[in-house]
């Protein structure tokens, strides 16, 4: 009986220390990391070629974000772009680029620890399709003083194009130049550019068409001074554009053919346009297509 107690108490005693030991364990016990866990904020800032996303990171997963930031792409679970924004857990924003518009685009943000790489939800969104160039608006380095209507020159049927005009004029009076050297130059809408680089054959230093086409504004390279019909309808919107002096513009149209001496200019305090020498001194605006 005495042996049968004694067996009891170490049993008893091996029983309590064994749940001891169990209950240290696991008070000790150290869960592996999972996956961060994240959700995909709402698209803003949405115009016709960017947009701003971004995502929120909720926990970690017990391992460091050592990457976040955003895919995209033109269908749903698409990843053809993506942009990392920096890492850790919080919220992040990131700026989508070179977007096309009217077009719809799905977007999922990521985060990576050691664990894995994980998306939030999906959202999508549809860029704008921005209002068509209109007279007047500031666009191409200048403003946009006339837009092509059908049987025009450069007029495409379901697109916008048009000529714009540089805000401000080019180095004051200048003769037009190139007396006594034939062009061959056109009067008609749409000519003015081609009219301009064939008069930069002449060889005069400083004179209007060069002076034209040197002109940079929004770093464009095609300016051009206008051809007659152009630049008559520079005067007629030129309320549109402003900065004109109250007096007479060298067009790139040569007087006539047989007149080598002359070529046409326009009046901006009348409208009224003629001939006058090519070395005579009138003001310079220039003027590009788009």
């Amino acid at each position: 009986m005495k042996k049968l107690i004694t067996l009891l108490f170490v049993f008893s005693a091996f029983t309590s220390n064994a749940q001891r030991t169990m209950f240290t364990s696991q008070n000790n016990y150290v869960a592996p990391p999972s996956p961060p866990v994240l959700v995909t904020t709402a698209v803003t800032a949405i115009t016709g070629t960017t947009a701003t996303s971004g995502g929120t990171i909720t926990a970690d997963g017990g391992a460091t974000v050592t990457s976040r930031g955003l895919v995209w792409g033109t269908s749903p679970g698409a990843s053809t772009f993506s942009s990392t924004s920096g890492a850790g857990i919080g919220t992040f924003s990131t700026n989508l680029t070179g977007l096309n518009i009217s077009t719809t685009y799905y977007v999922r943000a990521f985060a990576t620890n050691s664990v894995a790489t994980v998306y939030g939800a999906e959202v999508s969104f549809t860029t704008i399709t921005p209002p068509p160039p209109a007279a007047g608006d500031s666009y191409g380095g200048g403003k946009i003083f006339y837009i092509f209507q059908p049987g025009d020159p450069g007029y495409v049927a379901g697109q916008y194009h048009g000529l714009i005009a540089a805000t401000s004029d080019t180095q004051g009076y200048r003769v037009f130049g190139c007396r006594g050297w034939p062009a061959g130059t056109s009067t008609a809408l749409g000519t003015g550019a081609a009219n301009t680089t064939t008069l930069l054959g002449c060889s005069d230093t400083f004179f209007a068409a060069k002076l034209a086409r040197a002109v940079r504004d929004g770093g464009y390279t095609d300016w051009y001074l206008p051809s007659k019909d152009e630049l008559n309808k520079l005067y007629l919107n030129r309320n549109l554009v402003g900065n004109f002096i109250d007096d007479k513009y060298w067009s790139s149209s040569e007087w006539s053919p047989w007149n080598d001496a002359y070529a046409w200019y326009q009046s901006f305090s009348n409208g009224s346009q003629n001939g006058d020498d090519k070395n005579a001194q009138k003001g310079i605006r220039a003027i590009r297509t788009f």
